[in-house]
């Protein structure tokens, strides 16, 4: 009977980790979606200072959230990001053409990983 206990309360602990984990992810991923929507917006008006002080944000904030991500997720997902917002500030200041295709991917590897650690029964078969 102790095992079954044990079982269950293992169980239990994984389906509390996994919906913790979903929140926290979905919760990141709509502070970054922010943040892109920011630098784009302040990019087609042409205000290259506040898209310049965004694209810094995002980069920081990143820096704050991929150290918590890196618990809920393997790194080699977060690495193709990282690479991403590093680019995004000196696309801004130089007004590059590749500026936007950079948040989209940013903005679909998130959503990627989000739906790639949702428990949900086809992520776990």
């Amino acid at each position: 009977m102790k095992r079954v206990k044990a079982a269950f309360a293992l169980i239990g602990g994984i389906i509390l980790y996994s919906v913790i984990a979903s929140l926290f992810l979905m919760n990141w991923q709509g502070e970054i979606d922010v943040l892109i929507d920011e630098i784009r917006v302040c990019n087609e008006n042409g205000d290259s200072g506040k898209a310049s002080a965004a694209a810094d944000e995002l980069a920081h904030k990143w820096a704050r959230l991929e150290k918590g991500m890196s618990i809920f997720v393997c790194d080699e997902k977060l690495n193709n990001i990282s690479s991403s917002v590093a680019k995004v500030p000196q696309f801004v200041t130089e007004a590059n053409d590749e500026l936007d295709a950079e948040l989209e991917s940013i903005r679909r590897q998130l959503k990627l990983i989000c739906r790639g650690e949702l428990p949900l029964w086809y992520n776990l078969l």
